[in-house]
């Protein structure tokens, strides 16, 4: 009877297993739209452009950090850096140099930094960003005074770069493309206000900006498939890197972290 007993629980112990790996290899409902959205965005992409972008695979589940959440990963002030995996430290990026926050290892979207002297060096604070999606891209100039305007920049698509401005005063509807939705939110964040709200349609990433701050918010699929300051989100913290400026080939696991130029951003 024992014997039976062990075969048994083994088989329950087996088919449990195969039924666990069965749900983890699901989508979300929220996760097969953009997968859709990938699959038509990619063949709808000349073979120059899919031969740029080279083998791109949407990422799909099942990962270790999936359960964790969102990713939110910050970077405010002079210059204060929270990693997806919520590790906090200060880092003054030069302001003749390029700060890589987030991308995948294929670059299907990618959002970069550049900053500024604040108070003289070697402080520093977010002077632009660009958001990346595809092929297109949203440019955000920092405003240079405490009332002052921001200026936006989006190619979104074939055809004439279109021109914004805001003082992210109000909620505003500021841009509806085939790429972008660009708004300004009220949101109940670490410093309660408005926020400029851009949103890279397809992949469901968005990027919040008010004053001299950045917020990235990163859905978990794409959990320990980024590189970049906002870390390799591994749910590791303590490997997320806090030097910035170290070689590209001494962080692989990273990517780049800090370059003087980037043909994402010429």
């Amino acid at each position: 009877m024992t014997g039976d007993r062990n075969v048994a629980v083994l088989m329950f112990l087996a088919v449990a297993m195969v039924a666990f790996v069965s749900v983890q290899a699901q989508l979300t409902p929220e996760e097969q739209n953009i997968s859709i959205a990938f699959d038509d965005m990619w063949n709808s992409l000349t073979p120059e452009e899919q031969a740029y972008y080279g083998d791109c695979a949407f990422p799909v589940k099942p990962l270790p950090c999936y359960y964790l959440g969102t990713c939110y990963c910050h970077a405010h002030g002079d210059i204060r850096y929270m990693t997806c995996d919520k590790r906090q430290f200060r880092y003054n990026t030069s302001p003749d140099h390029i700060g890589f926050m987030a991308m995948p290892a294929c670059p299907m979207w990618y959002v970069l930094t550049k900053h500024e002297y604040f108070n003289g060096p070697p402080k520093t604070r977010l002077k632009a960003v660009k958001f990346g999606c595809w092929q297109s891209s949203v440019t955000v100039f920092f405003k240079s005074t405490f009332t002052g305007t921001y200026t936006l920049e989006v190619i979104d698509g074939p055809g004439t770069p279109v021109i914004l401005t805001t003082t992210i005063t109000k909620e505003e509807f500021l841009f509806e493309g085939t790429y972008f939705r660009i708004t300004v939110v009220w949101l109940n964040a670490h410093i309660p206000g408005y926020y400029l709200s851009i949103e890279c349609k397809f992949f469901k990433i968005t990027l919040y900006i008010a004053r001299h701050c950045m917020v990235i918010k990163i859905p978990p699929i794409w959990c320990h498939r980024i590189l970049g300051i906002c870390g390799d989100w591994n749910t590791f913290p303590l490997n997320d890197e806090t030097i910035l400026d170290i070689p590209t080939s001494d962080a692989s696991d990273w990517g780049p972290l800090v370059e003087e130029s980037s043909p994402l951003w010429p």
